[in-house]
């Protein structure tokens, strides 16, 4: 796995990498491996244009596959619509009165 912070630090499996040698690190990772598959997990705060930059990467050394890891959702998220959600859709607050 490949995770981005927030700051743009790089940790392949657990260890950290520069960007500039990310590239070598993952060939090296894949090595002679069928399966090619990468699982990228970055940060919310990155912007776009981090994370395509770091994919092209990513594909460069050789992955053939990547996944995206999502963070599940923090209870906090949960209200971030406030009650203004339209009835019905996921996550709507409830009200037995019918409103």
């Amino acid at each position: 796995m490949l995770t981005v912070t927030r700051e743009r630090r790089l940790y392949l499996n657990d260890r950290e990498v520069g960007l500039s040698t990310l590239e070598t690190a993952l060939r090296r990772v894949l090595g002679d491996r069928a399966d090619k598959t990468l699982y990228l997990k970055a940060d919310a705060g990155l912007s776009y244009g981090d994370v395509i930059d770091t994919m092209d990467r990513v594909r460069r050394a050789g992955v053939e596959r990547l996944g995206m890891v999502t963070a599940p959702e923090s209870p906090e998220d949960d209200n971030r619509y406030g009650d203004h959600r339209p009835r019905g859709s996921p996550g709507a607050p409830h009200r037995g009165d019918g409103a």
